[in-house]
């Protein structure tokens, strides 16, 4: 709901909101929602969900004429929601961990079994090194997405 919002120009009708949320909710689109996906949404949006939000400043939700708007206080709720096009997929970090940590066993298992001539402390500081730059690569990529 809020990436929907944050999208929009403008305010919503809170109908249109509620439909797009159900059609992610069931994967499909909504010209395909039937009458129950559609209600469901719209009742926990309008009873619950947006109320909540208003009353926090979130979202401006104008209940009597039936729209909803983001505000500024949205967007400090970006960090916490995934891109659309990363919503489904694998978070990109966890492949390059477990690439690293696949990389650093093969080394491991090489120095250890004599197929690398050198010293286990040389591994061991590989072995540190590797993870040490894929976590300052993470944490700058953190870093430089949240300004």
């Amino acid at each position: 709901m809020l990436r929907y919002l944050r999208t929009a120009d403008g305010p919503v009708r809170l109908r249109e909101l509620a439909e797009q949320v159900a059609a992610w909710e069931q994967e499909t689109t909504v010209d395909q929602l039937n009458s129950s996906e559609r209600q469901r949404v719209y009742i926990s949006l309008y009873q619950s969900h947006l109320p909540k939000l208003d009353n926090h400043g979130i979202v401006d939700y104008d209940k009597d004429r039936g729209r909803v708007e983001a505000t500024p206080l949205t967007a400090q709720l970006d960090a916490y929601l995934k891109p659309a096009r990363e919503a489904d997929s694998p978070d990109p970090w966890l492949r390059r961990y477990v690439g690293t940590a696949a990389l650093c066993t093969l080394a491991v298992g090489a120095i250890a079994t004599g197929l690398v001539p050198v010293s286990g402390l040389i591994g061991a500081g590989f072995v540190l090194a590797s993870f040490a730059v894929v976590t300052g690569a993470y944490a700058w990529s953190a870093g430089v997405s949240r300004r």
